[in-house]
């Protein structure tokens, strides 16, 4: 009798893992969400999340980090961790959405931007939750 698992139950067990890793709830972590809808063309102007964010503090804030979700067009939803490397100043994170030519940025998709931590370009240590923020992609 054979005690370790046949390649057909390992490929099982690999596949039911992975299925975990992408089907995460797409939902906010706090309930205060903010959506918006924006044409591809107009999206390529925009350079930081926090051009998007309606009512977003002065000058002196940045995004953090925050958790990315992307949807739609028969994808399947996929979550990424993003954190500012650059806390000198706010960093290109939209226009770094276009460069996925794996899966490219197209009408139809919904992102959320979802735990968005904020924090004063002064200080280096402190940061605050800020609501999350849904866009969706049109033509």
């Amino acid at each position: 009798m054979n005690l370790y698992p046949s390649k057909a139950v390992k490929v099982l067990i690999l596949l039911l893992m992975s299925a975990n890793v992408y089907s995460q709830d797409v939902r906010p972590v706090d309930g205060s969400m903010v959506s918006k809808s924006i044409s591809v063309d107009a999206l390529r102007k925009v350079q930081s999340l926090e051009d998007l964010i309606d009512s977003f503090p002065d000058e002196d804030y940045y995004v953090y980090s925050c958790y990315i979700t992307r949807s739609g067009k028969g994808l399947v939803a996929r979550t990424t961790f993003w954190e500012n490397t650059y806390p000198e100043k706010r960093a290109p994170m939209i226009s770094d959405l276009f460069k996925n030519n794996e899966n490219p940025l197209q009408s139809g998709q919904k992102y959320i931007f979802d735990r968005i931590y904020i924090r004063r370009f002064s200080d280096k240590n402190d940061s605050k939750p800020y609501h999350s923020l849904e866009l969706l992609i049109t033509d």
